[in-house]
């Protein structure tokens, strides 16, 4: 079924798309569904015995979106397939959660390890009461920019 959706939602990517070279481009996709308020759980996790970053959707959501949605995911999900081009390794499987089927994107890039806990760091503090939507947007910008180098020299 993930497969599927996968084949079927592809269509959705713009046909000149180029393929991603730096880790602040795959941020801007999850930042791009992040701000479409897209349901998914990021974390670091220990996955086959390896630390790993770890992107997880519920395929029946994923599925019943909107056209747009799907493609911000397709978007996302086609960045990790552009960092394994490049010699990351990177996972994608179905994974049961409280009885729903998970799509999870993993891998254990330091890089991506890096990237996924600043983020997180970040959504913490977005709960009020220490909210400050510009202090906010200044951290993501110094994460844009500090994640703003090439994927290739990342290989481990």
């Amino acid at each position: 079924m993930v497969q599927k959706f996968n084949e079927d939602a592809s269509s959705l990517l713009p046909s000149g798309r180029q393929p991603i070279t730096r880790f602040s481009e795959f941020y801007r996709t999850l930042l791009a569904l992040e701000d479409a308020e897209v349901k998914f759980t990021i974390s670091v996790d220990e996955i086959v015995s390896r630390r790993s970053a770890a992107f997880y959707i519920d395929l029946d959501y994923i599925l019943n979106s909107s056209n747009e949605i799907k493609k911000l995911y397709m978007e996302f999900r086609q960045c990790w397939y552009d960092m394994k081009e490049i010699g990351i390794e990177i996972h994608e499987s179905p994974v049961p959660v409280n009885g729903y089927i998970n799509i999870a994107l993993y891998s254990d890039n330091m890089q991506l390890i890096t990237l996924f806990h600043a983020h997180m760091r970040h959504l913490e503090e977005k709960n009020p009461p220490i909210y400050d939507e510009d202090m906010y947007k200044a951290e993501i910008e110094d994460t844009l920019q500090i994640f703003n180098v090439p994927i290739g020299d990342y290989i481990e």
